[in-house]
């Protein structure tokens, strides 16, 4: 799937990005907070944001992962800690976006959107960090 990137926020910054690709299988959701709780804790957040982005990732994970068909069982993560936010990224086919992501925004994320990106599906979850936190 391509689409688009966010761009860094600060011009000469670079955020960092980790790809994952896997298997619509929620088993795989922990992983990928896991991940978001590395990114977060590198960020400097506090233990309760950290736990509370990691299992809002994961939380939104297992929706996007059940909505998906056994035949097309795909999805591209893309994991961003920017200067300013983290963002997780989840991508898919058009056709399978999940309907329950118009529920709430689970705990500890700021913003939960879906965007459509020509045939893909996006499922953006951002985490804002405060101004001033230690980078470790």
């Amino acid at each position: 799937m391509t689409w688009p990137s966010p761009t860094p926020t600060h011009v000469g910054t670079e955020p960092t990005k980790i790809c994952i690709h896997v298997d619509a299988d929620p088993r795989f959701a922990a992983g990928i907070g896991g991940v978001a709780h590395f990114l977060a804790d590198a960020a400097g957040l506090d233990t309760e944001a950290v736990c509370q982005l990691q299992e809002g990732v994961v939380t939104t994970c297992r929706a996007v992962f059940e909505a998906m068909p056994p035949d097309q069982p795909r999805v591209e993560v893309i994991l961003f800690r920017h200067s300013d936010r983290i963002e997780v990224a989840l991508a898919r086919p058009r056709e399978f976006a999940a309907t329950s992501m118009k529920a709430a925004t689970p705990t500890g994320i700021d913003s939960l959107q879906t965007e459509a990106h020509g045939s893909a599906a996006v499922t953006r979850l951002t985490k804002f960090i405060k101004q001033g936190a230690p980078s470790r």
